[in-house]
């Protein structure tokens, strides 16, 4: 149904206090106007209302599209009386009322159309910096990009909300009217609450919330000027639903201020608020120093000497995300102390079953590295550098000692923090200052096991937060971090995951050396390179433990950990034939002397058997175990001791 212009205009003449009189609902008289008991939020003058809590009011045809959720016509119509007086259903409260015809509110929502624009903004200039003494610049910005303007009907100031931030493309959604003559101020019929008057500044991740936009324009004359604004949005009342949606599109904002009015609504308002959003953003109450931001204004530009310094109140803080620029990090190589097994700054793992020899090699390392001489494949002595060795198993003064002595370790290089007192463990905070204060170069645990305090290795979670920290010491510290281990009893799995405990601990090093027998070979060994995250994978180094000559490095070889264990090359070829020990090169270079010589003396076969690479300690083993299997003889001869087959 259409109605005339006529007929609408005297729907709008209803008295409301007498309407809702006849519903029943109950009235109380405030001073020239009356507050509806059902929500005292909403106060009644004649034909006008006004809803405090949200900043919004109208007209009875408003007032009855609102509150009994009814079309334009309907809402002309019920106040015509023109169904024979039939009233509407009394409303027991405007919470329920509202849920119940939540969807009906959606289905009738009049089209939203912004009232046409009068030909300049001279009655709106004129009520916003000389009325409420806005800065007349911050009333020109927001004029040239449409947020604001005078309607060409009544005259009323126009606040208008967009979909998006900017000019271009943009479509307004929202629509406030104040006006400039009298207190009368509503929204415009169709206005999506979900937008209000607002706009984001990505430079800045603070925003600004406030009740009307005079107040976010006002509070803009007060503190900033002419530049640097934050972002804002004025609500339209105390109802967040716009400030959560552009919360939603701006995730850059973190710290909110919260400038409501202050008064019990604006008070209570900002409460809830923080409730629902303190657990992800910084929310601070700003609380103005009278009723409201323009009242500040008004104040401060008639008393200069006004105190406007708003009282903060901070609800709660975010505490910000640290990051790091990539752009700033520093590139660098990596220093490896020797390349590619063991580098500085990382962890290192030299793992094999319990008596193979892994502290043996641990202490060649170190006779190595802090005597300045070269480990196999190095091009250039290094330089000598302090080392920290701490034992859980072997004692200091029986075992360790007297083996980096044997290894040509230089022993005041070598230091031990002290754990007389309490015991140390990986994530002990004594391991970094401890590196810091004696220019430590490498520390070594043996075993890793040891140094584990209450920790369970089997545990991923727990390895992994104390291996972070280990790293993070070896990075800070430059210093390389050697943790010996045992590999566990299921020789069918692979490498990795033989490594004892939790994967993260194999994954944690960036290197990992496995030692194991050559060929299940007593006295041959062989260092693999099981991974290598800092370089390829360096060779193989074999090394003997011999009972007469201790240790001594060999070869580099291609040798993988599996076919030394197993004794056959990957791509199935034969057996792989023991090494001859030293004592057996040595009875092999005898035997092929004297076959040629038959008889010689035994000072020229003693140097040319020791120039063939073979220590005269085992030359004399050689000797005596070729005498006593009756293969040579020795006999003295004009005074010289010789040397002959024992067949001869």
């Amino acid at each position: 149904m259409s109605y005339t212009q006529n007929q609408i205009t005297q729907a709008n003449e209803t008295d409301l206090v007498a309407f809702l009189s006849a519903q029943g609902e109950e009235l109380i008289k405030s001073g020239r106007e009356y507050r509806w008991k059902a929500h005292d939020s909403v106060t009644i003058n004649k034909n006008q209302w006004f809803r405090h809590s949200e900043n919004v009011g109208g007209g009875p045809v408003d007032f009855v599209m609102k509150f009994y959720g009814l079309s334009f016509s309907e809402a002309v119509e019920l106040l015509l009386n023109e169904k024979g007086g039939e009233i509407m259903p009394k409303i027991k409260s405007i919470e329920s009322y509202e849920e119940s015809i939540e969807l009906d509110e959606i289905e009738n929502e009049p089209e939203f159309v912004l009232p046409p624009a009068a030909e300049d903004n001279h009655n709106v200039n004129d009520y916003l910096t000389n009325e409420r003494g806005i800065d007349p610049f911050i009333v020109s910005v927001f004029e040239k990009c449409g947020m604001v303007y005078e309607d060409a009907d009544y005259h009323n100031a126009v606040f208008v909300g967009y979909d998006r931030n900017g000019i271009k493309d943009r479509i307004p959604k929202y629509a406030h009217r104040r006006s400039t003559t009298e207190k009368l101020r509503m929204d415009v019929a169709g206005s999506d609450k979900s937008f209000g008057f607002w706009f984001a500044q990505e430079s800045s991740d603070k925003l600004m919330v406030f009740e009307a936009p005079i107040d976010m324009m006002s509070f803009l004359s007060l503190y900033y000027g002419t530049s640097n604004w934050p972002s804002c949005i004025a609500l339209g009342g105390v109802s967040p639903k716009s400030m959560m949606r552009m919360l939603d599109e701006y995730p850059f904002i973190r710290d909110i201020y919260l400038c409501l009015d202050n008064d019990e609504a604006g008070n209570k308002a900002c409460e809830k608020i923080a409730n629902e959003i303190c657990d992800e953003y910084s929310v601070t109450r700003v609380v103005p120093g009278k009723k409201d931001w323009n009242d500040v204004l008004k104040e401060h530009n008639a008393n200069p000497d006004f105190d406007i310094m708003p009282e903060k109140i901070v609800i709660s803080s975010y505490e910000k995300v640290s990051v790091i620029e990539m752009k700033d990090i520093e590139t660098k190589n990596i220093d490896f102390i020797w390349e590619p097994y063991i580098a500085r700054g990382k962890i290192t793992i030299i793992q094999g079953d319990g008596g193979i020899g892994k502290t043996t090699l641990v202490s060649r390392i170190v006779g190595c590295l802090t005597s300045g001489k070269a480990l196999p494949g190095m091009e250039s002595n290094p330089k000598p550098m302090n080392v920290f060795i701490q034992s859980g198993e072997d004692g200091y003064a029986d075992t360790i000692k007297p083996r980096l002595i044997e290894a040509g370790a230089d022993i005041e290089r070598v230091k031990i923090i002290d754990e007389s007192e309490y015991p140390l463990t990986l994530g002990d905070d004594r391991i970094y200052r401890a590196i810091v204060e004696n220019n430590v170069s490498v520390i070594i645990f043996d075993p890793l096991q040891a140094y584990l305090g209450d920790a369970d290795m089997n545990r991923a979670n727990e390895m992994r937060a104390i291996f972070k920290k280990l790293c993070r010491v070896a990075g800070k510290t430059n210093c390389a971090v050697i943790l010996i281990g045992h590999l566990n009893k299921n020789n069918s799995a692979s490498i990795s995951q033989r490594s004892l405990g939790s994967t993260d601990v194999f994954a944690a090093a960036r290197s990992v050396i496995t030692v194991a027998k050559i060929n299940n070979d007593n006295e041959r060994r062989i260092m693999c390179h099981t991974k290598s995250n800092l370089a390829p994978v360096g060779k193989s180094i074999e090394f003997t433990l011999s009972r007469d000559e201790g240790f001594l490095w060999g070869e580099m070889t291609d040798m993988k950990i599996e076919e030394a264990i197993s004794g056959k090359r990957s791509s199935g070829e034969d057996d792989f034939k023991p090494k001859e020990s030293k004592e057996e090169q040595a009875m092999k270079a005898i035997m092929e002397i004297l076959n040629e010589k038959r008889d010689i003396k035994s000072t020229e076969l003693e140097e040319m058997v020791t120039g063939l690479d073979i220590g005269v300690k085992t030359y004399k083993n050689a000797r005596a175990q070729l005498t006593a299997q009756g293969l040579i003889k020795t006999y003295q001869l004009s005074g010289c001791w010789h040397t002959k087959l024992a067949a001869a």
